[in-house]
């Protein structure tokens, strides 16, 4: 048993004694060199227009999130036109805001290779105004009139104009982009 012990001791000496470094001091792991940062472009919405699903990006780049996670945004804005999924389908940008409808639609029609990453809201932000000395009451009242989109017919504003019972083809639809100033300029008599 005396022998067992001593045996023991010795081997418990030898691996605390290899535990020391030879110089004496603490024994630290050799770092990593730091990798550079991963380069994106994130397209926010058209410069004029006030709105808040842009608002976070603004916020990680000013507390330092980005940089947290090793991350250089650049922030750019839209010339109002709608490209944002062109310019992240042509590679010219990396993340953006669409709503649901322009992912999916991009998707359907082009077999698109997008990702959601995030879902920014529960209902849609989907809304149309008009003058109010313009006498619309109803999407009823948009018929003869003319409706200003900002790329295409929505899926929301073709389902507002079913449910209303409007004979679309008493609309004059046009694409106006996302600057509604058209309102203002009478334009257009719904954006």
């Amino acid at each position: 048993m005396a022998k067992g012990l001593a045996a023991l001791l010795l081997a418990l000496g030898l691996v605390l004694g290899g535990c020391t470094a030879g110089t004496g001091g603490p024994v630290t792991a050799p770092t990593a060199p730091e990798k550079p940062p991963k380069k994106a472009v994130f397209m926010a919405g058209y410069k004029p227009q006030a709105n808040l699903p842009f608002v976070g990006v603004y916020v990680a780049q000013e507390k330092g999130f980005f940089k947290e996670q090793s991350l250089s945004v650049e922030i750019l804005h839209s010339a109002g036109q709608g490209e944002h999924l062109k310019l992240l389908l042509a590679g010219h940008i990396q993340f953006t805001t669409a709503n649901a409808e322009s992912v999916l639609k991009q998707i359907a029609d082009a077999d698109a290779p997008i990702t959601a990453v995030a879902l920014i809201g529960q209902k849609s932000e989907q809304a149309y105004a008009v003058l109010a000395d313009s006498g619309i009451n109803s999407p009823k009242d948009w018929e003869g009139r003319t409706v200003g989109y900002k790329v295409y017919p929505s899926p929301e504003y073709l389902a507002i104009l079913k449910a209303a019972g409007v004979d679309r083809s008493k609309i004059k639809e046009v694409a106006v982009g996302f600057d509604p100033r058209v309102l203002l300029e009478r334009k257009v008599d719904v954006y």
